[in-house]
């Protein structure tokens, strides 16, 4: 891992968190990504074909969309079939991401790859509407196992571990207390949706 390159990413990735705030989202607007940010792959490609299919048939004026990658051979392939494509290194991806009112993205983040379907690195906060379509995420520990039986992590591996315990605790305690609310009895039952 290139400790400049994720220094980088991890101020661009700090930059769209503060921006995030002050530019305002354009409505209707989606932006995919997928593998990691380096293929054209996984379900949000199979979403974007779908839209793009919609777009032909004429029965998509409700989302803009566009497909975000790092890669030139998938924005080559895109363009060649004259599909909707931003490059996640220039401005203008810089600015979809900011502007994009949807982000549709299947992993998000691997850990130890410092990587990340659409944004610089795994570390991604800001006001964005992110749904990701991988399946496993909230139902599995996904390789925190590997960093935990690490022989010397580094100081960042340690901390993004800390945080993954906290948003896991944060959300078993969120499902604890709809299972509660759901099979309370009496008067004061309430189902939370």
């Amino acid at each position: 891992m290139n400790f400049g390159r994720v220094v980088f990413g991890l101020a661009l990735n700090g930059l769209l968190c503060v921006f995030s705030f002050l530019v305002p989202k354009r409505r209707n607007t989606v932006l995919l990504g997928g593998g990691l940010g380096k293929s054209f792959s996984g379900n949000p490609k199979y979403f974007y074909l779908h839209l793009c299919r919609k777009r032909i048939e004429g029965k998509t004026s409700r989302f803009a969309f566009s497909w975000i990658t790092k890669s030139d051979e998938v924005i080559d392939a895109l363009q060649e079939a004259k599909r909707p494509v931003v490059n996640a290194r220039t401005f203008a991806g810089f600015w979809a991401i900011l502007r994009s009112e949807y982000l549709i993205l299947e992993s998000g983040a691997a850990i130890g790859s410092g990587a990340h379907d659409i944004a610089y690195e795994r570390l991604f906060l800001g006001r964005f509407k992110i749904i990701q379509t991988w399946y496993g995420s909230p139902l599995k520990r996904i390789n925190l196992d590997a960093l935990r039986d690490r022989k010397n992590p580094s100081l960042f591996e340690r901390l993004f571990l800390q945080l993954c315990r906290l948003e896991l605790s944060r959300l078993t305690a969120i499902l604890n207390f709809r299972r509660r609310m759901s099979t309370s009895s009496g008067a004061h039952s309430t189902m939370i949706a």
